[in-house]
């Protein structure tokens, strides 16, 4: 996913950035409040993993093509 996000995309890796930061904001905070009153327990654990993809999504928006990729393989 990382390498496809910085090298596949090219020039339009860079306008993906706030695309991906607006994505992670929304399945954050949906996935948070979806789960709320849920009373089964396999839907809240299947919206804590929307949230939780959420949280994965920040770290590839804050990548750049000038950070070290390999940092997030150690």
């Amino acid at each position: 996913m990382f390498r496809l996000y910085l090298e596949g995309a090219g020039s339009a890796g860079a306008a993906l950035g706030p695309v991906v930061s607006a994505m992670a904001g929304l399945t954050i905070v949906a996935g948070n409040l979806m789960a709320i009153p849920q009373k089964n327990v396999k839907r809240l654990l299947a919206y804590s993993g929307v949230a939780h993809i959420g949280y994965m999504l920040m770290g590839v928006a804050a990548m750049s093509a000038t950070a070290p990729a390999w940092c997030c393989f150690i």
